[in-house]
């Protein structure tokens, strides 16, 4: 065993952040992410986007098992898609189409 370590991987995630986007009045959307309870990471990003596409950046944040915000600059009449990664690379998605 010269020169090899081994470990027990005790906390393996293998599951995405949950995502839910609501409450749009006037131009702003609250934001929820939220780990999952059993194996988590931490929640290290989010992007909000209008195209069904995994978006290339986050917008990074402090590792957290949840996130609650409110976002500006959003109008009605359009899908918007929110997106969520942990520090394990698991990326959650939802979307919601807001009518006027």
């Amino acid at each position: 065993m010269d020169g090899e370590t081994t470990f027990e991987v005790t906390n393996l995630d293998k599951n995405p952040p949950f995502n839910l986007l609501n409450g749009f009045i006037d131009g702003h959307m609250n934001v929820s992410v939220a780990e999952n309870e059993v194996n988590y990471s931490g929640v290290v990003g989010y992007q909000i986007t209008t195209q069904d596409i995994m978006p290339a950046n986050f917008i990074n944040v402090a590792p957290t098992k949840s996130l609650n915000l409110t976002v500006y600059g959003y109008t009605y009449g359009q899908t918007y898609y929110l997106w969520s990664i942990d520090a394990a690379g698991n990326v959650g998605k939802c979307s919601v189409h807001w009518w006027s």
